[in-house]
């Protein structure tokens, strides 16, 4: 009887017959099995076998060669005792998954139920097992470029895992016993920001809190080096925690506590709220309950208030989401903006977040597997919208509310909203008004005149409480010639509606007018320069007007200076602007410029080589905007206008005629490099979409530019370096043909980088070179250092050594052109490690001694280490043995202190007759 045949691709490629192996050893044999392997239970067709094996290159037998080598295959498996392992298909050839094991099949498996494991116990052990299959790097032996992205999803693959575990074992509070093995990661993945924060809180659980701000300001330090981005919201977070909290015996994780207040005049619905406080506090119900009624019915407020009764049953937080399903003049959002809202709330770096749906469905359902915590997605606009955002986990609530009924959401139990009784709205009435105004009589009459709408009736009740000498006799009047206007809704939409009128016909001139104007924009929220803006007055009176707006319950205070508009008044108030604002359209503009004029002011402080975009039309804003007076309150600014960034520039490219595409394309160009300093690279990448669009109705050489430039630089920051060097080069192309040499110059470094990430090295060298020939003299020369070290590594993946050393003393002298600084410092340690690998080791020790004397008033990093084994290797080439000896004992000591290795792995290198470098430093080699 045949026995199980096991194939391994996680590491170098190997097969294997009832634990004995099967001789393999040819590259192309071995090629062939690991596509095979990758698709284990699957036909691969012919030709894909051949692009995975040749690429791009195949010979003119590579059909031959394939049936070649699969016969190969089948014969070891048959010497071993496997047969039938290999069929052909109508297509291709498919390895049989009920004859052969791969350790790719078992670690999806191991981590798809991590995922769904519901103690992280469970959840550590499966992450382990899984991580245990990695025996070194992935389809190590196998050398075809074809196979290069399925190396580089296993890469990732193991990362992911990585995290996960170090989030589980953090949250287990064993950050202590951690320390060692994510310095370890961190140092061989140092843009790795969730490892980097991982870390941070390893150490803070072991009580070493300068320890972990010092590792936040070093990767800080990398990232605006190495990528020009600001760290992302996991690691500020951390940061924040660190410098505001004591040590805890758990991991800090993100508790976020999102809900809106209570309100206190809360009235009704005690069946309701009973049934939905049971519902989310019980281990045996369903985990998703949906409220559904018509608009202004009460449903957000009873969510909230529903929330707020069970919020205690949540230790792990309670996150709040306003879905915009049914807000007038806005799109709903988008389940991708809404899942990386959620994720950003629960501690997840802006650049960590999957840009696919399924993707980031699923990172959702890992951040959230295992916690207790309660989601309200409030105002939601159907099934779709809600389904990517719901937790798979038992211990997770999820609160929905909608117009609709989601009869097709799965596993929800449903509630339905009808309008008050007339008894209900008399008390909500008794609860908000003054006791000397109320009638028993009267208010009934107002309550059926409100269609027994809550939010009617409440306003109704402010109006009255506004003016002490008003009665309700004289609002049931008023309300009885009033009724009739607002048609938006038919259930009680005439009360509604006169409500919005009474109100709004109460205001004197001036905050009548604010009112209308509140409503033009489609954003979140409303701040108070766009709102001076819109009404072309001084912040100070918009400050003002906006507040007494508030007291008339006409707008939301969200926070200081920050204003939202009920969705239903935000339609009543364009309706009134339609009929009563000739001037809508310069009031839209003054407050799109005003968006444009202060994104301009914050390049113009902190992206000084991104100012020619300030350039485009229109050259002069009609409204001057906010001139930030630093980088802080840019920050503050970008993250406060969040929510409204991609809503403005949508509502840009819709004003009449040519303006809208140049606005719009002006909006993205400033906005777009700001995000990408700030490290939101998703956001910049949507823009440019929405750019290239803009791009094709103007056919403007510079907006085509910026607009590929963002895209092609998204695609570069998320791994996708398939997608990227199109977008690049159309980029460059464009530049090239207005005449910027210095943008030109960055997008073929990134061309370069794409090249050299894909093992193109060839083509790496030409796009380096071509960078830095571009960038001197064009502006950018700050950035050459940086072109001439990837060119110089580059050359060391050619073996290219003279040409690398060469390329090295050029980005010294570049670097140190003002002087020397501790930006020498790598270079240097390239420079050292080149001239060793020349042949050339006095040199070697020269250069390596000039970089520890630039080190020498810092604390050691693993940069110190590298060096010292560098200078220990240089040694060492030139026959002083005991001088090597001591420069290893002492990189070897940097290392353990750092955790980077353990005793054992010290010992034995030190007493070793022939030293293994260690794999930290041999990976970065």
């Amino acid at each position: 009887m045949d026995q199980l045949a096991e194939v391994h691709i996680l590491g170098p490629v190997e097969a294997s017959v009832g634990g004995r192996p099967v001789g393999l050893r040819r590259p192309r044999t071995l090629q062939v099995l690991a596509a095979l392997a990758l698709s284990s239970g699957h036909a691969v067709p012919l030709e894909r076998l051949i692009a995975l094996v040749w690429d791009d290159d195949p010979p003119a037998s590579a059909r031959t060669q394939v049936s070649i080598h699969v016969s190969a295959l089948r014969q070891a498996f048959e010497r071993a005792g496997a047969t039938s392992v290999i069929e052909t298909t109508p297509v291709g050839y498919r390895l049989d998954d009920r004859l052969v094991r791969t350790d790719v099949d078992e670690a999806a498996h191991l981590l798809e139920s991590a995922q769904a494991a519901a103690e992280p116990e469970q959840a550590v052990e499966q992450l382990r097992t899984a991580l245990a299959l990695w025996r070194g790097p992935v389809l190590a032996g196998t050398g075809s470029p074809g196979l290069r992205s399925a190396v580089q999803q296993w890469d990732e693959a193991r990362l992911w895992a990585y995290e996960e575990l170090y989030r589980h074992e953090l949250d287990l509070g064993r950050g202590p016993e951690m320390v060692g093995a994510l310095t370890r990661l961190v140092a061989e993945n140092p843009l790795r920001e969730r490892l980097r924060a991982h870390l941070m809180s390893a150490l803070w659980q072991s009580g070493r809190r300068a320890d972990a701000l010092t590792c936040y300001q070093e990767g800080r330090q990398i990232l605006v080096e190495e990528l020009g981005v600001e760290p992302g919201r996991e690691l500020r977070a951390a940061e924040q925690l660190i410098l505001t909290a004591e040590p805890q015996t758990r991991h800090a994780a993100v508790v976020p506590a999102e809900l809106p207040a209570d309100l206190p005049s809360f009235t009704g619905r005690e069946p309701q709220v009973k049934r939905l406080v049971h519902q989310l506090t019980s281990h045996d119900t369903s985990p998703v309950a949906a409220v559904a009624g018509l608009g202004g019915i009460g449903k957000s407020t009873l969510a909230v208030h529903v929330a707020h009764q069970a919020a205690a049953t949540f230790p792990d937080g309670q996150l709040y989401i306003d879905l915009r399903g049914s807000t007038p003049g806005s799109r709903p959002l988008d389940p991708h903006e809404a899942q990386a809202r959620m994720l950003r709330s629960l501690g997840v770096a802006d650049g960590s977040i999957p840009k696919d749906v399924d993707e980031a469905s699923g990172r959702l359902r890992s951040m959230t597997n295992g916690r207790r915590l309660l989601i309200v997605l409030d105002n939601a606009a159907d099934t779709d919208q809600v389904r990517p955002l719901l937790t798979a986990g038992p211990t997770c609530r999820v609160l929905v509310t909608s117009r609709r009924v989601l009869a097709e959401l799965p596993g929800a139990t449903h509630e339905q909203l009808d309008v008050f009784s007339e008894a209900e709205g008399v008390r909500l009435m008794a609860r908000l008004v003054e006791p000397e105004q109320l009638d028993l009589d009267a208010a009934g009459e107002v309550v059926r005149l409100c269609g027994l709408l809550p939010l009617a009736i409440a306003l109704v009740a402010a109006r009255l409480v506004a003016r002490p000498s008003a009665t309700l006799a004289d609002l049931a009047a008023r309300l009885r010639q009033e009724a009739g206007r607002l048609d938006t809704l038919r259930s009680g939409g005439t009360g509604l509606r006169a409500s919005f009128e009474l109100g709004y016909r109460e205001l004197g001139p001036e905050h009548r007018r604010m009112f209308r104007l509140t409503g033009l924009l489609d954003g979140a929220d409303l701040a108070v320069p766009v709102a001076s803006a819109l009404a072309d007055l001084p912040s100070g009176r918009t400050a003002q007007l906006l507040e007494d707006l508030v007291d008339a319950q006409l707008l939301r205070a969200t926070s200081p200076g920050r204003y939202v508009v009920h969705d239903l008044l935000r339609l009543y108030a364009r309706e009134r602007s339609e009929q009563e604002d000739p001037d809508r359209i310069a009031a839209l503009r003054r407050a799109l410029h005003c968006h444009l004029a202060t994104a301009r002011s914050a390049v113009a402080i902190t992206q000084p080589l991104g100012t020619w975009r300030n350039e485009l039309e229109p050259r002069t804003p009609v409204h001057a905007g906010v001139e930030p007076a630093d980088r802080d309150e840019i920050h503050a600014w970008l993250d406060g206008e969040r929510d409204n960034l991609l809503a403005v520039v949508q509502q840009a490219a819709a004003m009449p005629g040519d303006e809208g595409p140049q606005l719009t394309a002006a909006l993205c160009a400033v906005y777009s490099v700001l995000l990408t300093a700030r490290g939101r690279v998703g956001d910049a990448w949507t823009l440019g979409v929405i750019a290239l669009d803009a791009a094709d109705r103007t056919a403007d050489p510079r907006h085509f530019a910026i607009a590929h430039e963002m895209i092609g630089y998204g695609h570069l920051q998320t791994g996708d370096l398939t997608a990227a060097p199109s977008h690049l080069q159309q980029s460059r192309e464009a530049y090239r043909s207005i005449g910027n040499r210095s943008t030109e110059a960055a997008q073929v470094h990134m061309l370069a980088v794409v090249h050299h990430r894909l093992g193109r090295y060839d083509d790496a060298v030409r796009s380096y070179r071509e960078a830095i020939a571009l960038a001197r003299g064009s502006g950018r020369e700050r950035a050459i250092p940086l072109y001439l070290t990837g060119l110089g590594l580059t050359y060391r993946h050619l073996n290219r050594h003279d040409d690398e050393i060469r390329t090295h003393l050029e980005a010294l002298e570049a670097a140190t052109a003002g002087g020397v600084n501790r930006r020498a410092t790598p270079i240097l340690a390239n420079l050292a490690e080149a001239l060793r690998r020349a042949g050339r080791p006095d040199e070697a020790i020269a250069r390596s001694r000039e970089a520890l004397e630039l080190r020498a008033d810092g604390a050691e990093t693993y940069l110190d280490a590298e060096i010292w084994w560098g200078l220990g290797a240089a040694h060492h080439d030139r026959g002083a043995e005991p001088d090597a000896h001591e420069c290893r004992r002492t990189s070897l000591r940097i290392l353990t202190e750092l955790g980077l290795i353990d005793t054992a792995e010290r010992d034995a290198i030190e007493t070793s007759d022939s030293p293994v470098t260690p794999e930290v430093i041999r990976r970065n080699l």
